[in-house]
């Protein structure tokens, strides 16, 4: 990245607060700006500094991205005898570039905090011209041709049409000496113009998910990082062998942060302390392709974050990931944010990369006086999880997966492979179960172990319960009283001992897939949607993305058309009637 030295060392003027008065102005010469070369600078009150992009840059490459136009000529077409020529000199001048600008507030004034708060510094503002007739755009050549690139929480962008040379003036809004003693600090900008396509990105286009979070961390994931939804595997596997494409930077949206009115600039996000955070690529999730994820830790209890998901510029990436064209810009990409929000308890604790249960990734019932690290609680559960498994694999080995005789396959539609993931996805959801605070009062949970306390094992002795608690947080719900007085996995109870927490129950369509998959002699069946069995062990899925059920790859909020191709086959499925195996399972 070029820089510039000196807090305004870069041609410029000092517009006066008082526009009526008299002022002495410093003038000097118009700064240039390279194609595709970004510049960062310092900028004070009041002063509007100039650059200018050459012509000779913006035409260096006249086989790229030019339009033919006469520019003498009228609406008719007709042209004038002294442009008949096909001299090199009107060529030039009737050749068209787009060129895109863009820009990053980086840095702003701070204001003294011992002070009473006053209202947000506003935005710089960019004025940008295309003609000879104005080289020194800015808020006084408001009657000469000239355009005004709208700059919104630190970053703006305008595409420009070039005949000639491009200039451009960014101007920080004057106040006065007094106002001026109750801020410390200048701005700071990035500034890029280039005939490739925008350099600095701004786009609301989803790529950040959350998975879940506990009371002190958190996991998110982002969207596939495939450029297609069946790419071949030396694609998935040059990918998971690279560098990890994204960085994350997150803030606690409680506290004071000296970037708000920034949050579109990629260079003033990229500037935020963030707790201690892990990155790795992961197949997790829908479609097993690859992702990026971000685990988040050291966070504060009961509290709201804001998440910003950015790209670096693309030359240190990966050549698959470079060939990612659903992002139109060719250097830093910022996302907006995502929200996220971390529990209160302490007996919901954020697992994932288990080794058998793969696909889970969420919080789960926990007890840190037990389980001294997250690690060792997934241990724990995976262990359970792949024993009982193992069970269920000596019964599927007497069945004949692959007769002589194909009229005696069990399916001409599923397999003993596809029994062994069905009997896999829903063994893992309902052996361990997604956690939620207990004081939560969303509708599609239901309470578990109530009739539990939870221990402390560095005092040997379990904390008593709070009996109007209890009742107020569930809801004196007498339909689910059996269900909710222990855990669905009794080893929670044995071992675990968190205490009363509630649960996202496993999605019904993960029984459904079971039946379908396998053999009918193995017994499975699924309790009718709507009775109480399935009230009671298993819950549906939202069609606003919300996660109201428990499935594998769960992550918050994905579009309609992402959560379709991870249902596929799932639809259409016949309703099944009392759970005999199941639910024996289960409890």
């Amino acid at each position: 990245m070029a820089r510039i030295g000196g807090s305004n060392d870069v041609a410029g003027e000092f517009l006066p607060h008082d526009s009526t008065h008299q002022h002495q102005r410093e003038k000097r010469d118009k700064t240039a700006l390279r194609n595709g070369v970004p510049v960062d600078i310092n900028i004070v009150f009041g002063q509007l500094q100039h650059w200018v992009l050459p012509e000779e840059d913006i035409f260096e490459d006249r086989e790229d991205d030019t339009l033919d136009h006469d520019l003498s000529a009228g609406s008719s077409g007709e042209s004038n005898d002294d442009t008949s020529s096909s001299s090199p000199a009107l060529e030039k001048r009737q050749q068209r570039k787009l060129v895109y600008i863009t820009f990053n507030t980086c840095l702003q004034p701070q204001f003294n905090l011992s002070l009473p708060l006053e209202s947000p510094l506003p935005q710089l503002q960019v004025f940008i011209s295309n003609s000879t007739a104005n080289q020194t755009p800015g808020p006084e050549a408001s009657n000469r041709p000239q355009s005004v690139m709208p700059i919104i929480q630190g970053y703006g962008s305008l595409a420009i049409e070039a005949a000639g040379s491009i200039f451009i003036g960014v101007y920080a809004a004057n106040m006065s000496e007094e106002d001026q003693q109750k801020y410390t600090f200048d701005w700071n900008y990035e500034i890029a113009a280039s005939t490739a396509g925008p350099y600095h990105g701004w786009t609301v286009k989803k790529n950040l998910y959350l998975v879940d979070t506990d009371n002190s961390a958190a996991l998110l994931v982002t969207g596939n990082l495939t450029t297609d939804s069946t790419p071949p595997q030396s694609e998935i596997d040059e990918i998971m062998g690279g560098p990890t494409p994204y960085l994350l930077y997150t803030y606690n949206s409680q506290y004071p942060t000296t970037f708000r009115g920034l949050e579109r600039s990629y260079c003033a996000v990229s500037k935020i302390p963030t707790p201690f955070l892990t990155t790795s690529l992961t197949q997790r999730g829908l479609g097993n392709l690859p992702k990026q994820q971000f685990h988040l830790s050291g966070l504060n209890k009961t509290s709201t974050y804001q998440a910003y998901l950015m790209r670096p510029p693309p030359q240190s990436l990966s050549p698959s990931l470079s060939r990612n064209s659903s992002i139109p810009f060719w250097g830093p990409v910022l996302w907006d944010s995502l929200t996220i929000t971390t529990k209160t308890s302490t007996n919901c604790q954020l697992i994932y990369n288990l080794p058998f249960c793969s696909d889970i990734a969420y919080s789960v019932p926990s007890n840190p006086t037990v389980f001294s690290s997250p690690a060792q609680l997934a241990t724990f559960y995976d262990t359970i999880a792949q024993n009982w498994y193992q069970n269920f694999e000596y019964s599927l080995q007497q069945v004949s997966c692959e007769p002589i005789d194909k009229s005696m396959k069990y399916s001409f539609a599923r397999n003993c492979t596809d029994c062994k993931k069905a009997y896999r996805n829903w063994l893992c959801a309902v052996t361990v179960p997604r956690c939620a605070d207990f004081t939560s009062t969303l509708p599609y949970l239901a309470e578990r172990g109530l009739d539990t306390e939870f221990f402390n094992q560095t005092a040997n002795a379990t904390v008593p319960n709070d009996p109007e608690k209890i009742a107020f947080y569930s809801r004196g719900n007498d339909t689910y009283t059996a269900s909710s007085l222990r855990s669905r996995n009794p080893e929670i109870d044995r071992v675990v001992r968190p205490g009363p927490y509630k649960e996202i129950k496993p999605c019904l369509d993960l029984c459904w897939s079971l039946v379908q998959s396998c053999p009918r002699v193995l017994g499975f069946t699924c309790p009718a949607l709507g009775s109480w069995g399935q009230m009671v062990d298993y819950g549906e899925r939202s069609m606003d993305g919300d996660v109201t059920c428990s499935w594998i790859g769960a992550v918050y909020f994905l579009s309609g058309a992402e959560r379709k191709v991870g249902w596929a086959g799932l639809w259409g499925v016949v309703l099944w009637t009392t759970a005999v195996v199941v639910c024996t399972l289960v409890h």
